[in-house]
């Protein structure tokens, strides 16, 4: 190799070596017993790393009660009219 490319060579080597040791030890920090990485550790990981903490939203005045009759109220049209039979249907 030509002078100065041997080092390069070795530093790279050893930057592919290192990615791949954290790429493996952050491999066996996510799995779980069974060997499967689930999206809620990965975002809990993901949070350690950024400082954030993971927040509860509330909303005031809202709960699943209130939610269920509004969709109710808006999904049932009071104009409703069924269909009249065609001529190719027979009559039930």
């Amino acid at each position: 190799m030509r002078s100065g490319r041997v080092e390069k060579a070795s530093h790279c080597a050893v930057a592919k070596r290192i990615g791949r040791s954290i790429a493996a030890q952050n491999m066996k920090r996510l799995k779980r017993d069974d060997g499967i990485i689930e999206a809620k550790d990965v975002w809990d990981a993901v949070r350690h790393l950024t400082g954030r903490k993971r927040e509860d939203v509330q909303l005031d005045g809202s709960s699943a009660e209130s939610f269920n009759k509004h969709y109710v109220s808006i999904s049932i049209d009071p104009d409703y009219r069924a269909p009249s039979y065609k001529l190719t249907a027979a009559p039930s």
